[in-house]
């Protein structure tokens, strides 16, 4: 006779976000290029953000299909809710965002603190956030922080 066992901690894995999870089959991190210290974004001041994902397994990952030049993303954690931040020209190709074993693949990104909401850009208020990098549902960095100030 088989019996089944329900395991709690499965659905709190399945239910993960990018802000809660940090992991996945791809190791994703996230640096501020040509910067030491606290990444700051001010009205004339942008930062460029490098994110890379890198396959650590032994067999191939796939995260999706789209652009060959935009297969990683970037979104940062606004009152709870992940907001795009990727305003990158895509290429209109369609090629499988994939990574095989011990390959990485990293993509830079130019943020002045914009995010998009319903279709409008607006600039965030002052304040620290907490930005992610991401290869679709496949992996997520842990957060850099990048500070925005008013003038």
């Amino acid at each position: 006779m088989v019996r089944w066992i329900s395991v709690p901690w499965i659905v709190s894995v399945v239910a993960c976000t990018t802000a809660a999870c940090t992991s996945g089959p791809l190791d994703v991190d996230i640096v501020a290029a040509d910067l030491v210290g606290d990444v700051v974004i001010g009205p004339s001041q942008q930062a460029v953000l490098e994110v890379t994902a890198a396959n650590r397994t032994n067999q191939r990952v796939v995260w999706g299909m789209g652009s060959s030049s935009c297969q990683l993303g970037l979104v940062v954690l606004v009152a709870g809710r992940e907001r795009n931040v990727d305003f990158r020209a895509c290429t209109d190709d369609l090629v499988e965002h994939a990574l095989d074993p011990g390959q990485a693949r990293t993509e830079s990104f130019t943020w002045d603190g914009q995010i998009a909401s319903d279709g409008v850009l607006s600039l965030l208020p002052p304040g620290r956030y907490r930005v992610f990098g991401i290869a679709g549902d496949r992996g997520a960095s842990a957060p850099l922080e990048v500070t925005i100030v008013d003038g």
